[in-house]
């Protein structure tokens, strides 16, 4: 069985190869294109963990430490969302979409990290095992239907 941490660390590395590509001297199509994959996964991200934590913490009552934890998930999705946004309105390719770009990563990295050393932890300690054990699946199936619910136009950035 996959355990969640693993499959959201992976999301994460996804987001941060993206990241990669924006703030690396490549071509703009390249960057465009990394963008556009950044512009679908990170908020793909954010609503599969706040669907899985939704439902794993319905109906239960752990302490308020847990709910600390997730509304601090909550904010952090919130943050990378406001500076993808500014990413996205900067002209690609200059000096402040890679500061921009290097601000995204530091927001998603430190992320990963309080996810990995704090959140999991507490969710292990204080889910039912079940209900921990479901999160991975909840968490996949949310990301996967919020990628599939994209609208496309036909055309990228």
């Amino acid at each position: 069985m996959i355990d969640v941490s693993s499959l959201v660390h992976q999301h994460h590395t996804e987001l941060e190869r993206s990241l990669d590509v924006l703030t690396s001297v490549t071509s703009v199509a390249s960057q465009r294109v990394a963008l556009d994959g950044l512009s679908l996964g990170l908020p793909a991200h954010a609503e599969a963990e706040a669907t899985a934590l939704g439902l794993a913490l319905d109906g239960l009552r752990p302490p308020p430490l847990v709910y600390l934890l997730c509304s601090q998930l909550v904010a952090a999705h919130t943050a990378q969302h406001h500076a993808l946004v500014g990413l996205r309105a900067t002209r690609c390719g200059s000096i402040a979409w890679r500061d921009r770009a290097h601000q995204l990563r530091v927001l998603i990295t430190h992320h990963d990290e309080h996810e990995a050393a704090c959140v999991i932890p507490a969710l292990r300690d204080y889910l039912p095992r079940a209900h921990y054990d479901q999160l991975a699946s909840c968490y996949a199936t949310a990301r996967l239907q919020s990628l599939v619910a994209v609208p496309f136009d036909g055309q990228f950035s």
